[in-house]
């Protein structure tokens, strides 16, 4: 698999993933869960730090 083909294998396991997930395998579950956990991380980190929460 070369560089340019990442997005385009990542982007059809995701559609897959909410469209048909039972299609997928064990690694592409876990991938997306992955990607999906850091993207959720990194989205409360900015809401968190906009809301003023932060005494710095």
């Amino acid at each position: 698999m070369t560089v340019k083909e990442i997005p385009l294998y990542l982007r059809d396991t995701f559609v897959t993933f909410f469209t048909n997930p039972f299609d997928l395998s064990t690694g592409q579950v876990i991938i997306v869960i992955v990607i999906l956990t850091l993207v959720v991380t990194f989205i409360m980190s900015i809401i968190n730090s906009y809301s003023g929460d932060s005494k710095n």
